[in-house]
């Protein structure tokens, strides 16, 4: 990563549990799931966060391509298709990052977050 980093003149953000996902985001590298046909991940908070935010989710490949190549590749044919869980071709990171319509804020998965109830 450190490589890519000084090569493409891009910032790095390792994201943990304690990471506040921000706008300033626009790419998540995601490990992939062997699949037959598709680009599928684990559904996590993060590649949640960054599904909200309208963000390029792609394989861990498209780095090591860029920089076997030596350029920043497309990265359209590296972006995540689908999960584990919902479906392996759903196409939710591509549908969210040509969307130009929010989501959901980005405190809505919030551990802390408080829910009151509504009263008739």
């Amino acid at each position: 990563m450190k490589k890519f980093v000084l090569l493409f003149n891009c910032r790095l953000l390792i994201l943990d549990d304690q990471t506040v996902f921000n706008h300033s985001i626009t790419h998540l590298i995601t490990d992939e799931i062997d699949h037959a046909d598709s680009l599928i991940c684990t559904l996590t908070k993060q590649v949640i966060f960054a599904i909200v935010q309208h963000c390029f989710i792609l394989s861990y490949r498209w780095i090591c391509d860029c920089l076997q190549k030596n350029l920043l590749i497309n990265e359209e044919q590296y972006e995540i298709e689908g999960d584990h869980l919902i479906s392996t071709k759903h196409n939710g990171p591509r549908r969210s990052r040509l969307s130009q319509r929010p989501l959901l804020p980005l405190n809505h998965f919030s551990k802390n977050r408080r829910i009151s109830r509504i009263r008739n």
